[in-house]
């Protein structure tokens, strides 16, 4: 199946939507990585890292970088996703 942009943003939120949200607002460690992008093909990589951005520019997410690369909502993300 091949995905647009809009529908991996939906992914991306639907993930945080479903995991605990005592982790500090992130995603699972490595989850971004190696369970969703590695599963891609590589035109939807290219999407993927759009998308990223996109929600890092609209203020839903932030990159972190410790301890490891990964996604943090923002407040603005969580009340989207609430």
């Amino acid at each position: 199946m091949n995905k647009d942009k809009k529908s991996i943003k939906r992914d991306i939120l639907e993930k945080f939507r479903t995991v605990n949200q005592t982790q500090d607002y992130t995603l699972p460690p490595l989850w971004l990585e190696y369970q969703y992008i590695d599963r891609l093909d590589k035109h939807e990589k290219k999407l993927c890292k759009q998308a990223i951005n996109d929600l890092v520019k609209r203020g839903i997410v932030e990159q972190v970088k410790h301890p490891m690369p990964n996604l943090r909502l923002t407040e603005k993300g969580i009340a989207l996703i609430n």
